[in-house]
């Protein structure tokens, strides 16, 4: 992957920025990201402009051609058509898009009425902002680079999140898209929305460990990997969460506010404390051997063969 160099950051770093906004895709997002992808345009071509030829792979021009192309976006533009030229390369950006997308742009900034930008408006300027950048300094792996940085911003920016809310969050949103990869919804969330994130830690509820209650209970029937087993609140759902010996913790829906078939089991209107002591100390072992994991096969097999003949005796008579 190839490395970006120090006088390279400026516009580097802005495309990492209006890649993070565009992530968040609320409205006022939107607009700042299409205003500082095409700023990051215009400073790519000025920076690659003030560069000193051996910082451009010893590429020269006129000092007077310098000037008159730094005159403005327009003339910019001009001199970009014009190295596709020199370097004999098939241009991969449309210039009058390009032209297009920076009056929307000046209407944005200049003008500040509240319009969003279309979604398509917003995925070309990004796309044309990084084949210029890619052009001009020669990194051809361009959506790598940007995503190691962003993978890097992340790593700096995510000491603490909670692994359970993640699974919750990631269950139940699709993964959003940054710099053209699928990050997981609870990443972008914590990263790019940490006030949102805290919400919705505020808003999950999650009970103890209670396996050695219900092993208690329910002697030689837990599967022998299990570490831990919790009950926790999310929105309107109810989820078992299971951790096993290997590290591995996964999620079970079992309770969907208004849901006809499970509502019997759990009461939204309980704690998850609450509903993790019903688990472990009152709810049917039959139900939890048909609704949940958490039984080893010899133990379901028992449980349910016994259920299905109390219900044909039950039948019979």
């Amino acid at each position: 992957m190839s490395e970006v160099k120090p006088w390279l950051r400026i516009p580097f770093e802005q495309i990492v920025q209006a890649e993070l906004h565009r992530a968040l895709a609320t409205d006022i997002d939107r607009r700042i990201a299409f205003i500082v992808f095409d700023n990051a345009t215009e400073i790519s071509i000025s920076t690659y402009l003030n560069l000193k030829p051996r910082q451009r792979n010893n590429r020269t021009y006129d000092d007077g051609d310098i000037e008159k192309w730094l005159k403005n976006f327009p003339s910019r533009i001009k001199f970009l058509q014009e190295e596709y030229g020199r370097r004999k390369v098939t241009p991969t950006v449309d210039f009058e898009n390009v032209n297009f997308l920076h009056g929307i742009r000046n209407h944005q900034y200049h003008v500040g009425e509240p319009v969003v930008p279309l979604s398509d408006h917003l995925d070309e300027i990004a796309k044309s902002t990084k084949a210029i950048f890619s052009f001009l300094f020669d990194i051809p792996d361009i959506e790598k680079v940007v995503s190691a940085r962003l993978d890097k911003i992340f790593a700096e920016r995510n000491p603490s999140s909670d692994p359970v809310l993640d699974q919750l969050l990631d269950e139940e949103f699709p993964p959003v898209e940054i710099a053209g990869l699928q990050c997981p919804y609870s990443k972008a969330l914590f990263l790019l929305a940490p006030q949102m994130y805290s919400f919705e830690l505020s808003e999950m509820d999650i009970s103890g460990n209670v396996k050695e209650d219900l092993n208690k209970r329910c002697p030689r029937s837990l599967r022998p990997d299990l570490v831990s087993i919790s009950i926790a609140h999310h929105t309107e759902v109810i989820y078992l969460v299971v951790t096993t010996m290997g590290g591995e913790t996964y999620l079970e829906q079992i309770g969907i506010y208004n849901d006809p078939a499970i509502s019997c089991l759990f009461e939204f209107s309980e704690s998850a404390h609450q509903n993790a002591d019903t688990l472990a100390n009152e709810l049917d072992p039959v139900v939890i051997a048909e609704r949940t994991s958490l039984f080893n096969e010899r133990a379901k097999r028992r449980l349910l063969g016994r259920a299905n003949t109390s219900t044909k005796a039950e039948e019979e008579a």
